[in-house]
C-alpha cells in the first residue's frame, strides 16, 4: 500500500523532488566554485574540478565553456577549442561558448574558422553589442584590407548599442585607422580614455594616432606607452610600443648627423694642412672644430633628454639596456659621434684620417635599416 502524504503526493515522489533539489544545489555550487578558481587564476584547480564534474554531466555547457577557460589559462589553446565546440554541440545558440570560441580560435591564428564562428554570432545574437564588438575583432585580426570597411560597420555597431563600454571605442578606432581614418581613431581612443582613463589598449592605440610633427608628439608616445605598460606589464603589444618609441630616440636624428659631420671634415682638412707659427691655424682649426662637434652632438642629447617626460628616464634607459635593435644602434650613434671628434686633433698626426667619416656614416645607415628590420620582426603579432 502506497503512503500518501497532506498533499496527495506520495513519499517518494516527494523524496526524488528533494534529491533533485539538493543536487541542483550542489551542481550550482560546484560551477559558482570553478567560476571563483578561474577569478583566481587557479586554472590546474579549475581544470580538474570541471573535468570531474563533466564525467558526472558531459553536457553541462556552462562546465564546459568553464573548462575551456581553464585550459586557455594553462595555455592549452586546441584543448580549449574542443571543449568550447563540445559546448556549441550541445546548445548551439549559446553565447558564452560562441563568443569564447571566436577568441580562442583567433588566438590560435584559425581566422577563416573564428570569423565564420563569429558572424554566427552576430546572426543568433543581433542585438547583443559583444557579438559586433568580437566580430570587429576577428575582422582586424586577419589584416585583410578589404574586410576594414567591414571590421568598422561592426565596431560603429557595437558603440551604438553599447557606447558606455570602453572597450568598443577602442575596436572603432582601431578599425577607423584601418580605413585610413585617422580622426575618428583619434576621437573614438579619447572616448576610450575618457570612459576608462587607465583602459591600456587605448593607451597604446592612442599613441599609435598621435599627430606627426606636433610639437611634444615624442614626448607624450613615451608617456602613453608607459602608462599602458603601468597598467598591463604583462602585455606584449605595450611593451612591444614602449620598445619602438625608445628606439626611435637614436632613430630619427635625420639629417641633423650632416651638421657635425660636415664640421668634422671641414675641421680634420684643415687640420691636415702642415702650418707654422706660435699657434699653428690646424691647431686653431682643430680646437674649434671638436668644440664645435662636442657642442653639436650634447645640444642633441640634452634636448632629446629634455624631451622625455619627468620621471621616465630610467625606464627609457632600461627599455633601451633590454631592447637589442635600440641597444645596437644607440651604439652605432654613439660610435659614429666619437669617431666625429676623434678624428679631427687626429687629422694633426694622420692627414686625411677624415676620409673615414663618410664610409662610417653609410655604415651607420645600414645599422639604422637592419635594427629598424629586427625591430618590426619582434611585433607581437608576428611571433
Amino acid at each position: 500500500m502506497t503512503e500518501h502524504g497532506a498533499g496527495g503526493g506520495s513519499l517518494t515522489d516527494g523524496a526524488a523532488a528533494d534529491d533533485d533539489a539538493a543536487s541542483g544545489a550542489e551542481s550550482a555550487h560546484t560551477l559558482q566554485k570553478i567560476d571563483l578558481l578561474l577569478e583566481a587564476k587557479q586554472y590546474e584547480s579549475a581544470a580538474a574540478l570541471a573535468g570531474a564534474y563533466l564525467a558526472a554531466h558531459p553536457d553541462d555547457v556552462g562546465a564546459l565553456v568553464a573548462l575551456g577557460d581553464a585550459q586557455e589559462g594553462l595555455g592549452r589553446d586546441a584543448e580549449a577549442v574542443a571543449s568550447l565546440q563540445r559546448a556549441l554541440a550541445v546548445e548551439p545558440m549559446d553565447y558564452r561558448a560562441a563568443a569564447r570560441l571566436a577568441y580562442a580560435l583567433r588566438r590560435q591564428g584559425r581566422l577563416p574558422e573564428a570569423l565564420h564562428t563569429a558572424r554566427t554570432l552576430v546572426r543568433l545574437h543581433p542585438d547583443v553589442w559583444g557579438s559586433h564588438h568580437i566580430l570587429a575583432s576577428v575582422y582586424l585580426a586577419t589584416k585583410n584590407r578589404a574586410l576594414a570597411h567591414e571590421a568598422y560597420a561592426a565596431a560603429h555597431r557595437a558603440v551604438a548599442l553599447e557606447p558606455g563600454e570602453p572597450e568598443n571605442h577602442v575596436v572603432l578606432g582601431l578599425a577607423a585607422r584601418a580605413i585610413g581614418d585617422q580622426e575618428t581613431a583619434r576621437r573614438a581612443n579619447e572616448q576610450a580614455l575618457h570612459l576608462d582613463p587607465n583602459n591600456s589598449a587605448a593607451l597604446n592605440n592612442r599613441g599609435t594616432v598621435m599627430k606627426r610633427f606636433r610639437r611634444g608628439n615624442w614626448g607624450e608616445q613615451v608617456e602613453t606607452y608607459a602608462r599602458s605598460a603601468a597598467q598591463d606589464p604583462h602585455d606584449p603589444v605595450a611593451r612591444y610600443n614602449l620598445e619602438v618609441t625608445a628606439f626611435n630616440t637614436f632613430d630619427r636624428t635625420g639629417w641633423f648627423v650632416v651638421l657635425p659631420l660636415f664640421v668634422a671634415i671641414v675641421a680634420s682638412v684643415i687640420a691636415s694642412r702642415p702650418s707654422g707659427g706660435a699657434v699653428p691655424p690646424a691647431v686653431i682649426a682643430a680646437v674649434v672644430g671638436v668644440v664645435l662637434v662636442v657642442g653639436v652632438w650634447g645640444a642633441w642629447a640634452a634636448y632629446t633628454y629634455r624631451r622625455i617626460p619627468a620621471g621616465r628616464h630610467r625606464m627609457l634607459a632600461d627599455v633601451v639596456r633590454r631592447s637589442g635593435p635600440a641597444r645596437t644602434l644607440a651604439g652605432s650613434l654613439l660610435l659614429l659621434a666619437v669617431v666625429m671628434v676623434a678624428v679631427i686633433p687626429l687629422s694633426l698626426v694622420a692627414p686625411g684620417i677624415g676620409a673615414v667619416l663618410l664610409p662610417l656614416v653609410f655604415v651607420h645607415r645600414l645599422v639604422e635599416m637592419s635594427t629598424r628590420f629586427a625591430l618590426r620582426r619582434r611585433h607581437p603579432d608576428r611571433r
